[in-house]
């Protein structure tokens, strides 16, 4: 089973020094695509969130993938901090981006929290996948939710 998950009144993590960075000196990220079923047939939503630098752009959760946790830990942790949404990894979708390689996973919603981490920066929405691909701010982030569209359910 999965393990628990920490409650969501944590605070994030801060600071950078149990960061992992891979041979070429790259911060190495992780998140999920917390994904719902519509009822009658309609398209799959996922949730999203605003940038906190560009708060008008819509991502889903990522953030640093630490050295003390595995990289399926790290996607869970961040997406609980940024979205207070405790989810669950269906599948890995693999590595997306260039700059700063993330490793992405399709995971399942187990409890969506009125109260988190970053509740006061960030508004979260759930978005039709299609709609999704288009408002995302970063390419890589619209890649693999197309990934995720275009495959099988899992």
């Amino acid at each position: 089973g999965a393990a628990p998950s920490a409650p969501a009144f944590l605070p994030a993590r801060a600071g950078r020094e149990n960061q992992r960075y891979d041979e070429q000196g790259r911060r190495l990220v992780a998140g999920c695509i917390v994904v719902r079923e519509q009822a009658e047939g309609g398209e799959r939503e996922c949730l999203m969130i605003n940038s906190s630098k560009e708060p008008t752009k819509w991502i889903f959760p990522k953030g640093g993938w630490e050295t003390d946790e595995t990289v399926e830990a790290a996607a869970v942790r961040e997406t609980l901090e940024e979205s207070g949404a405790d989810s669950e990894i269906v599948r890995k979708l693999g590595w997306f981006g260039d700059a700063t390689p993330a490793c992405i996973f399709e995971a399942k919603l187990v409890t969506l929290h009125d109260s988190w981490a970053e509740v006061g920066e960030r508004k979260r929405l759930w978005m039709p996948l299609s709609k999704a691909i288009e408002s995302c701010k970063h390419p890589f982030m619209a890649e693999a939710i197309r990934a995720l569209k275009d495959s099988p359910r899992a």
